[in-house]
């Protein structure tokens, strides 16, 4: 049993308690089965299968990649603030007050906000173990 599994029993307490679906918490701990799915890989076929069928359930559309994570973070919470005087992204250094607030530049926020990491692969694809093992698994990573 993975941690995955806890994280399916926590979705199904919620639903016992009639936690609203749209709540908060609730679309939290949706993103923290899709983040698992992705980012792990010590789940078994039936516990990837029950957390899609859950996702699905509930109508959290998110690609199952380390970019489709990404993007479900920002339309869920926004870009975070994080005040830095160099971007997070390419490193250059910030002027404006907006791009030091978010810690990024405005080239890299708007790559950043509709999902262009071709730049980022590599990182992307050493952190996706969990996605090699959906792919193992056959299922479908675009719920």
């Amino acid at each position: 049993m993975s941690h995955l599994t806890t994280l399916i029993k926590r979705i199904k307490y919620m639903e016992s308690k009639k936690v609203d679906p749209k709540s908060s918490l609730f679309q939290g701990r949706l993103m923290n089965i899709a983040e698992y799915l992705v980012y792990y890989n010590d789940y078994t076929k039936e516990e990837a299968e029950e957390a899609v069928k859950i996702l699905k359930k509930y109508g959290f559309n998110v690609d199952l990649t380390p970019q489709g994570i990404e993007r479900k973070l920002i339309e869920l919470r926004g870009l975070p603030d994080c005040y830095s005087d160099t971007c997070m992204r390419c490193g250059r250094p910030l002027s404006n007050p907006y791009s030091k607030k978010k810690g990024l530049g405005p080239v890299c926020r708007a790559k950043v906000k509709r999902g262009d990491w071709r730049d980022d692969m590599d990182v992307l694809e050493k952190r996706s173990v969990g996605v090699k093992k959906l792919n193992e698994f056959g299922l479908d990573r675009h719920i």
